[in-house]
């Protein structure tokens, strides 16, 4: 009601704004001047708005309504809203989960959550050969997993969306790889949507693997020439290759002291330096036992793969 009353007000206004356009035009300026031009508009578009709002309004007013019957006819096939049985499916399927594993999982964003879940279960019925319930379950089942490959991992292999589809083709051999691909695209879409966060930090880390395999491919030589040496991983020129950051945390976490594995040992890094023949820099990081310095070990992470071997003094565990 008030925005009808604000539109007349509005039109009313730019009315009276048009007559005058319209009357400074012709005596000051001419008839095909701008001013006369714009004021004749405003004037024909503001009439015919207040007399479509008014009386043809009035007119269709005075019409006679013939009231329908209130007749609901029977579903069929071709009057049954489409995925009627998905929906429905979705709901039970939604509904087992227990509320805060629901809530965490679908951000609260119940409706959105069905919407997007409805979407994929046509594909699981119709590729998958399953009924509406079961297709219903795995589509929440697959999203389960999504969603956790998207936050627990501490690699690009397990939180990839490209490794998600493909650990997920494995899984559903009842779906085609493509299918598989669609859905996947689906639910990260949903999880970008509401973690926009995730989107970049996935996004970073594949930039990152993608300069790192560029540079490891050609350090293959490098990685191996110096294996068996005894200041293998000791000295700048021989480090030890890991395959990005995430293989460099996981390197580090397996690495123990040879002669006393019960030690906690930490690590500190102190920079990096470039070294010849070798395609990226090389970090160094003091080995700590407490407080105390033990030693240096130099890593390198342009490697295709973290390295099974340890430098002298120590293991991997």
């Amino acid at each position: 009601m008030f925005q009808s009353i604000m539109s007349v007000i509005v039109s009313v206004i730019c009315l009276f704004g048009g007559l005058f356009m319209l009357y400074v035009g012709l005596f000051l300026e001419g008839f095909f001047s701008g001013a006369t031009l714009l004021g004749l508009f405003l004037v024909v578009f503001n009439v015919w708005g207040l007399y479509t709002r008014f009386f043809a309004k009035n007119d269709q007013g005075t019409r006679e309504e013939v009231p329908m019957p209130d007749v609901q006819a029977p579903a069929t096939e071709a009057t049954r809203p489409p995925q009627v049985e998905g929906v429905v499916a979705v709901q039970q399927a939604y509904d087992a989960l227990d509320a805060e594993t629901a809530k965490r999982l679908f951000y609260g964003d119940e409706v959105e959550a069905k919407t997007t879940l409805a979407e994929v279960v046509p594909m699981f019925v119709e590729r998958g050969n399953l009924d509406g319930v079961s297709a219903a379950r795995e589509a929440v089942g697959i999203y389960s997993q999504v969603w956790i490959r998207k936050h627990i991992g501490n690699s690009p292999e397990f939180m990839g969306t490209d490794s998600i589809k493909s650990a997920l083709a494995d899984r559903c051999r009842y779906l085609d790889a493509e299918t598989i691909g669609v859905i996947v695209d689906l639910y990260v879409a949903f999880i970008y949507q509401h973690e926009p966060e995730l989107e970049q930090r996935d996004e970073l880390v594949e930039l990152t693997q993608a300069f790192v395999q560029s540079n490891a491919s050609k350090n293959t030589e490098a990685e191996t020439a110096h294996l068996d040496e005894a200041d293998y991983g000791l000295v700048p020129e021989k480090p030890v290759f890991v395959a990005g950051m995430f293989g460099l945390d996981a390197y580090l976490q397996s690495l123990r002291l040879d002669e006393d594995t019960s030690s906690q040992i930490t690590f500190n890094r102190l920079g990096s330096k470039n070294v010849q023949g070798i395609q990226g820099p090389v970090d160094v990081y003091e080995v700590l036992v407490g407080d105390r310095v033990l030693t240096h070990i130099y890593l390198c992470i342009y490697g295709n793969a973290n390295s099974i071997q340890a430098p002298k003094g120590f293991v991997l565990r």
